[in-house]
């Protein structure tokens, strides 16, 4: 759980200072929290979002995967991964990675109403403790995602 107090204060006056939407901050902590998860805890194919409840404090992060079939990815044979197959190069397939993708009839197991291209939300167990190369992670992250905002705004401003 977070320190909401000094969360709030700090996004606040970040805000102020740059002239930026609190709420795009907010986004920017939450995708520093999940790169950082990800970085910590999951293989690095992942996809993982955090979201942050703005009254309590509360973290929460999941894994996502998209909904495929075979129209969509190919499963590699065994010995592809030394020599990959030679593949017709209209065949827009991408590699299926069970780190990003789940196939439609496991899919349908977990949620009776989901459709192909949909993706599937895993609930991941939360951590509060991380590494100093993940802190430096979710760091890195939003500084970059600041300058980012920056930009839009200024270009906002200017257009």
């Amino acid at each position: 759980m977070l320190n909401l107090k000094e969360v709030k204060q700090g996004i606040a006056q970040l805000a102020a200072e740059k002239g930026l939407p609190e709420d795009k901050i907010w986004e920017a902590v939450e995708v520093s929290m999940a790169r950082a998860y990800k970085k910590e805890y999951l293989p690095k194919a992942s996809i993982a979002r955090a979201t942050i409840n703005q009254e309590t404090g509360d973290v929460k992060f999941v894994k996502v995967l998209q909904v495929v079939d075979d129209t969509m990815v190919y499963v590699p044979a065994e010995n592809e991964e030394e020599e990959p197959a030679k593949r017709d190069e209209n065949d827009k397939r991408v590699r299926f990675n069970s780190e990003r993708h789940i196939f439609f009839n496991e899919a349908k197991i977990i949620n009776s109403s989901i459709s192909l291209g949909e993706e599937i939300i895993i609930p991941l167990e939360n951590k509060d403790n991380f590494s100093r190369i993940a802190a430096q992670v979710a760091k890195q992250t939003i500084v970059q995602q600041i300058k980012e905002l920056e930009k839009q705004v200024l270009i906002q401003e200017y257009e």
